[in-house]
């Protein structure tokens, strides 16, 4: 039994999302402030005792309902639609073998070829608070007093239903009860804030020593035989403790207790009060049991001196034990158990990170074989996180991307919206979806956390870009520079870039292509041959000539020089994405085939270039180009001797990429709490 689709509407960021999740491990990334922690705190507000949101919880979109409600009441029209409401849809799949248990009130189709229930939990306005939500609210208010009071306005006015729903019918529902919901769901939430370095924590008292405290709790109502005699040993050490400070601790203790008669009250006698100490152990291990770690010649060091990477796998490690012992020991097995893991690569360094999703597989065979006689723990886990190194080792079905775009309503308003890679890898040839899962994994790429993206041919634009984009911010004015964003440079070369074209797509992020002209003729063995940039008639550049096929569908064959070099502007860009490559620094001026080349043309001065022509420049610039070692050259440029211009061509891109997104980005960067 499985939770596999959960639809949700205005709850902060999430407007109108779809979030679907694999059976084992579903891994969220995307860029900051992006609706991530928003899907974990949702759940933990919904499993809660009393499962309430505030004004600051609906989406700012709609928000802006309740406002223009007010508007239309003050009319006398009718504002009954307009009113928000955040709903929670899940979709759960179960086997026709599989015991139902929890999940049995939450059928109600006939349909015996089907297998899945759909829930809808609403936060609304009451039925009979509709006609009189806004009668004593005073006309004349304001919208920033009236936001201001819209918490008491909820809070009065709005309540929960939880529905189950034929999937195949949506007019057949019927309502069932929170309590009913908490026994099919189990969620667990291992948060972001954790505690670890907390310096305020007593140094007797730390955050492991708390686990354990849960852990024994989880373990008192255990059927298991082991675990009952565990219980009933420490309950045991306790009685015996107990005996002993029953004798003359007792005594003692008494005689702190003044005579009463001697404060002469009428009619109070001494009551002859005795002391009696009980001990327990669950309030032994809330306060004065700490975790230590063994050390040497009978030193043992506190819980805090360890390493936080350390810490934090031990926290992770016992809470999701903890997790497993509360699934284990449940008298009433839950349908769906859920796991939500925020940000678990804290402290952890990469090798770690990379490990981390196999790890959590491993963990859960483990506990499995070990403590439950070989019964699968059917958990699933929900991680979100900000590591490439995590995010690039899941698989592309496991991913859900969180991304922010504008409001199509109204301006200044920032919604999630969310995809799911498993429909990019539907349309990836297999060798193409693993070399990308592949590149990304290997190079540990940021693509999925970046704002922006720059994919390079080589080393040399790599070292080479850092300074051509400052250059490019210190001669035009930017809204936001490009240095100040969280921009991805991806080695690819010219002949990879094009595999990249879908998944930049996919992900919606701006995305410039720097890559070489590659200009080429044949030759006398009929086969294309490197040549200078006016003598060449196509490219051999694969990522041009996939550029090419797409901007013009009829095209069979191999871009020409000719045609590349009279490309326009829109020409080179196809979505988000800009083709950068070669081109003349002035009109009638010569062209570089590679980046070297293009550099030194475009500063002919300090290379005291001598060509009478552009035919005779390109072969001085080539023969030069070809003197230097890639690397070498690109360092002294960058180091060394600075006093340069940017070729045209990188310059041009440069100021696409940092215009892209700016309205969005802002917004971003200043937040809005809905994160």
């Amino acid at each position: 039994m499985k939770l596999t689709n959960i639809q949700i509407k205005n709850f902060r960021l999430l407007k109108e999302v779809d979030i679907n999740l694999s059976d084992e491990l579903t891994v969220v990334v995307g860029r900051n402030n992006s609706g991530k922690t928003s899907l974990t705190e949702l759940f933990y507000r919904l499993l809660s005792d009393n499962p309430v949101f505030r004004a600051e919880d609906f989406s700012l979109e709609s928000v802006y309902g309740f406002w223009t409600a007010f508007q239309l009441f003050k009319e006398n029209k009718d504002y009954s639609s307009l009113i928000p409401e955040i709903q929670i849809q899940f979709i759960i799949d179960y086997s026709q073998d599989q015991i139902l248990g929890t999940l049995s009130p939450f059928i109600i189709d006939l349909n015996t070829e089907c297998f899945e229930t759909k829930i809808s939990a609403q936060y609304h306005i009451k039925a009979d608070r509709i006609e009189h939500i806004f009668n004593d609210i005073d006309s004349s208010i304001d919208e920033t007093t009236f936001n201001n009071n819209l918490n008491s306005l909820i809070r009065a006015n709005f309540t929960f239903d939880l529905t189950c729903i034929d999937i195949n019918d949506e007019e057949n529902f019927r309502s069932v009860e929170f309590s009913q919901l908490k026994s099919l769901l189990r969620c667990g939430f291992i948060n972001a804030q954790r505690g670890l370095n907390d310096d305020t924590l007593s140094e007797k008292r730390g955050i492991l020593a708390s686990i354990l405290e849960k852990l024994f709790i989880n373990t008192e109502g255990s059927e298991d035989l082991d675990e009952k005699s565990i219980i009933e040993k420490i309950e045991k050490s306790i009685e015996n403790v107990q005996e002993t400070l029953d004798g003359a601790f007792k005594e003692e203790l008494g005689k702190l207790f003044p005579a009463f008669n001697m404060f002469g009250y009428p009619g109070l006698s001494d009551p002859n009060l005795i002391t009696k100490t009980t001990l327990d152990a669950k309030r032994l291990l809330s306060g004065h049991t700490s975790v230590n770690y063994a050390g040497s010649r009978g030193i043992d060091l506190p819980e805090n001196y360890n390493g936080l990477g350390s810490r934090n796998l031990i926290y992770i490690l016992l809470q999701l034990y903890d997790y497993f012992k509360e699934y284990k020991n449940s008298p009433t097995e839950p349908g769906v158990n859920i796991i939500f893991i925020e940000e678990p690569e804290a402290h952890l360094h990469p090798q770690m990170q990379e490990v981390f999703t196999d790890q959590l597989k491993n963990i859960v065979k483990t506990f499995s074989d070990t403590f439950n006689e070989g019964r699968s723990w059917p958990i699933q886990f929900v991680l979100t996180t900000h590591s490439s190194h995590i995010a690039n080792r899941a698989s592309f079905k496991d991913i859900q991307y969180f991304l922010t775009r504008n409001s199509d309503e109204l301006d200044n308003i920032k919604e999630s919206k969310i995809k799911d890679l498993k429909n990019l890898a539907k349309n990836l040839e297999p060798e193409n979806e693993d070399f990308l899962h592949k590149y990304l994994t290997l190079t540990n790429c940021d693509l999925f956390f970046a704002d922006k993206v720059v994919l390079i041919e080589g080393t040399a634009e790599r070292l080479f870009l850092p300074l051509m984009i400052q250059k490019a911010e210190e001669t035009h004015q930017f809204e936001r520079n490009l240095s100040s964003q969280y921009t991805a440079i991806i080695e690819v070369g010219g002949a990879y870039s094009h595999l990249f074209f879908p998944l930049l797509d996919f992900l919606e992020i701006p995305s410039l292509i720097i890559t070489d002209i590659d200009s080429v003729k044949k030759g006398d063995n009929n086969r294309n041959n490197a040549c200078i940039v006016s003598e060449g008639e196509t490219t051999s550049n694969t990522g041009i000539n996939t550029w090419a096929q797409i901007i013009d569908g009829s095209r069979t064959a191999n871009i020409t020089i000719d045609e590349l070099l009279r490309l326009n502007e829109l020409q080179k860009i196809i979505e988000k994405k800009r083709l950068a490559f070669q081109i003349p620094q002035k009109e009638q001026s010569p062209t570089g085939r590679s980046l070297e080349e293009s550099f030194i043309l475009a500063n002919h001065d300090k290379f005291s270039l001598s060509g009478a022509n552009n035919k005779e420049l390109e072969i001085e610039a080539s023969d030069l180009a070809k003197s230097f070692k890639k690397s070498d050259f690109a360092l002294k440029h960058t180091i060394k001797d600075t006093d340069w211009i940017v070729p045209k061509y990188i310059e041009e891109g440069i100021v696409w990429l940092a215009n892209q997104n700016v309205e969005l980005l802002t917004n971003a960067n200043n937040g809005d709490g809905h994160g």
